[in-house]
């Protein structure tokens, strides 16, 4: 038991520490000034090239576009207070519309009336839009977003094949790559492209040290990925990192002693502690904000935007026990064509896996094929809580569904190719588990 507290305690002291790091690259993103921004994004707003939202993706649906024109305001419109303040209110300006106004009155020098305080995220992505929208707009932010997240794809991709095996990866990836519009979003939605960079990342990052040491280490990693996904995310899609990391450590826990015990009991460990890094550093956001801007305005804030993301209404929301579960996978498949594909193609995947592991090693491995399919489910139940959310922003939250189906293939093809008792690798020390 002691042991498992020390641990505790130091993944506790490392996400504590991760905050106060956090913290100075606000003030760092927030240092940068807001007229070299302001004049970049005022040509870009006259160009086209900041926003207009809404337009078409590409692949059927619509570009979260909106998101960038937020994003790309994050941290303006306060430019004479200090960058301490600034870092800490994180004011805004509105989206690309109302935003476009606001940008001519910044840009003839003049203020800007009540602008949007947004501490009720971190907003880390400023300190890297900022200086890259000072020096080249829009375009340069795409060009750097699209950068970071075709590296971090193919780092992900590599690691996980070394790790579990190429079909292992096909199966995992290819439905979300095929079925979704996440390969347009460096050209559609450049802070879209930052949160999946750092969840392909964190999902390497974690693989990587799991390969490294099979003990609870590996937890670290965990741990970090989570709060770092936090530092730059805007509520996007966070049951994708959530699933693949559990799903991914399970599986590889999996690999090496074919024990479904251990499978179980390193995807639930793993996202025990996804989670609560993930929660603890979204809280510590609030709390180091409310001892500058006060407790009541602080949780004010915070409470009426939690509560109408659970169950608020908002045009078309349906308060139906799993609306936001069927509208979702109805915008999945309104996607041209691919859906209908990636979905028959993962039926026969499932079908024939399962088929081959039952004879190969007997019905015990259906139950360890659920266990590795389960983290499939954890998308299910955010979009129960988190209804009205989910509803609104199913342009991006639909890509829950191909994830989930990726990880349901790729643990039936896991388990019928795994042989008891061995690690199923060319290097045993690619897997891991958490189970002595």
């Amino acid at each position: 038991m002691r042991p498992l507290v020390r641990l505790g305690a130091r993944l506790l002291v490392l996400v504590v520490l991760l905050q106060l790091l956090f913290v100075g690259l606000l003030v760092v993103g927030a240092a940068v000034p807001d007229k070299p921004i302001v004049d970049r994004l005022s040509a870009d707003a006259r160009s086209g090239a900041y926003g207009p939202s809404g337009q078409p993706d590409g692949q059927g649906g619509r570009a979260t576009s909106f998101t960038d024109c937020v994003a790309a305001g994050t941290g303006l419109g306060l430019p004479t207070t200090s960058a301490f303040d600034r870092a800490i209110r994180m004011p805004r300006l509105e989206s690309c519309t109302e935003g476009t106004r606001q940008l001519v009155t910044l840009h003839r020098g003049q203020r800007v009336d009540h602008p949007q305080e947004y501490f009720r995220y971190w907003a880390g992505y400023t300190v890297l839009t900022r200086p890259v929208l000072a020096l080249g707009g829009m375009d340069a932010m795409r060009l750097v977003a699209g950068g970071l997240f075709g590296l971090a794809l193919l780092t992900m991709a590599m690691t996980l094949s070394r790790a579990l095996g190429t079909p292992y990866t096909l199966a995992l990836l290819a439905p979300l790559l095929l079925s979704s519009n996440v390969l347009t979003v460096p050209a559609n939605a450049f802070s879209h492209a930052i949160s999946l960079a750092v969840i392909f990342g964190g999902v390497a990052f974690v693989t990587w040290a799991a390969a490294r040491e099979r003990g609870w280490s590996v937890l670290y990693a965990v741990a970090a990925s989570a709060a770092v996904f936090n530092f730059v995310d805007l509520l996007t899609t966070p049951t994708i990192p959530l699933a693949l990391t559990a799903a991914v450590t399970a599986a590889l826990a999996y690999r090496r002693t074919a024990s479904v015990r251990d499978a179980l009991v390193t995807g639930v460990t793993v996202s025990a502690v996804w989670t609560v890094a993930y929660v603890v550093t979204w809280v510590s956001r609030w709390l180091i904000t409310a001892v500058f801007l006060g407790w009541r305005h602080t949780m004010d804030v915070v409470t009426n935007i939690a509560k109408f993301r659970i169950d608020g209404d908002f045009g078309t929301v349906s308060h139906t026990f799993g609306a936001a579960v069927l509208k979702n996978g109805r915008t999945w498949l309104a996607v041209p064509v691919m859906p209908e594909l990636v979905l028959g193609a993962a039926l026969v995947a499932v079908v024939v896996s399962l088929a081959l592991a039952w004879r190969r090693f007997g019905p015990g491995r259906l139950l360890a094929a659920a266990v590795l399919a389960a983290p499939s489910l954890i998308a299910v139940v955010w979009m129960l809580v988190l209804s009205n959310h989910s509803q609104i922003h199913d342009i991006f939250v639909y890509r829950n569904v191909p994830t989930s189906i990726g990880i349901a293939v790729a643990a039936c093809v896991l388990a019928a190719g795994t042989r008891p008792g061995t690690s199923g690798l060319e290097n045993p020390r690619t897997s891991f588990t958490l189970v002595p």
